[in-house]
């Protein structure tokens, strides 16, 4: 019997285990293959990213170096030219004194108030546009400084002129003359006194008017003064009262900077001396001992 349940159980054994051979044998094997990995096509900005990158670094390296060669130019400028310097603080003043409802624009100035000449020949009144306002102020040589536009700079940016108006009654113009008597020479100043015609410009709410027939420019100070005439047609030149009423103003700011450098330079030239700042030690020295000594005294 035993050997009976013992070869029962091995004939189990084998059945089962040709069972398993057998179905495993009848089962599809599928072997999932990974799909080759695809190379990644890339975009056209993919492309052109890292050169539009270095383009816009460039482009703000040469700005910057652009820009501070300006303003170097202008700071020496400034330094050397008074006349310059007047320019640059009036266009200041004017944009701090306009009046903001007559500009509409930057780019197209044209948009803005316009400065309209008006004058009569031939018993006709004629008128034309010579600018766009852009700011104005009375400042304190008796004038009314209006910055305009009717040009461009670089025919990009409009760029700023100063037109020098009179607003005083009559300008005061000395000269010097030498008169010799025979005996001696002898140098004189004359003082002449110039009346200046009045009501030359007009502020409207929509128009600003000049009664003037142009205006032209002061090559000496590249500023624009009104063309007027007299009852007998003679031209009046109001450059001349203009560039007298600055130039005290120019004078002031010039022997101002030139006493101040003046100041700078003695007290460096003083502060660099050996002699004299050796003097200086001793007197400092002398002076400690002096009141050292004194306050023993007062001890004792």
């Amino acid at each position: 019997m035993a050997v009976k349940k013992n070869r029962i159980l091995i004939f189990l054994f084998i059945f089962i285990f040709l069972a398993s051979i057998v179905f495993s044998a009848t089962q599809t094997i599928s072997v999932v293959e990974e799909p080759a990995t695809q190379e990644q096509q890339k975009t056209f900005w993919q492309i052109i990213k890292p050169f539009v990158i270095a383009g816009v670094i460039i482009l703000v390296i040469l700005g910057g170096l652009v820009w501070l060669t300006i303003w170097l130019v202008k700071k020496i400028k400034e330094g050397k030219d008074i006349w310059f310097k007047i320019s640059k603080d009036k266009k200041h003043l004017c944009r701090m004194h306009r009046d903001k409802y007559r500009i509409n624009a930057f780019f197209r100035f044209r948009k803005n108030c316009p400065i309209k000449i008006y004058y009569v020949n031939d018993s006709h009144i004629h008128s034309k546009t010579v600018g766009n306002y852009r700011g104005h102020y009375i400042s304190k040589d008796g004038n009314i400084t209006m910055m305009f536009n009717y040009r461009r700079k670089w025919l990009i940016f409009p760029r700023n002129d100063l037109l020098i108006i009179n607003s005083k009654k009559d300008v005061v113009i000395s000269r010097k003359e030498v008169k010799d008597d025979g005996k001696k020479k002898e140098v004189v100043i004359i003082s002449e006194v110039i009346p200046l015609p009045k009501n030359i410009v007009s502020f409207n709410p929509d128009e600003i008017i000049l009664n003037a027939y142009s205006i032209d420019i002061d090559y000496r100070s590249e500023f624009f003064v009104p063309v007027l005439k007299d009852k007998d047609g003679n031209v009046i030149n109001l450059a001349l009262p203009a560039y007298e009423s600055m130039k005290q103003t120019a004078i002031e700011g010039y022997l101002y900077d030139q006493t101040d450098d003046f100041v700078k330079v003695t007290k460096k030239s003083i502060d660099l001396n050996p002699l004299i700042r050796g003097v200086n030690k001793i007197s400092d020295s002398s002076s400690s001992i002096e009141s050292g000594q004194q306050t023993m005294n007062k001890g004792a």
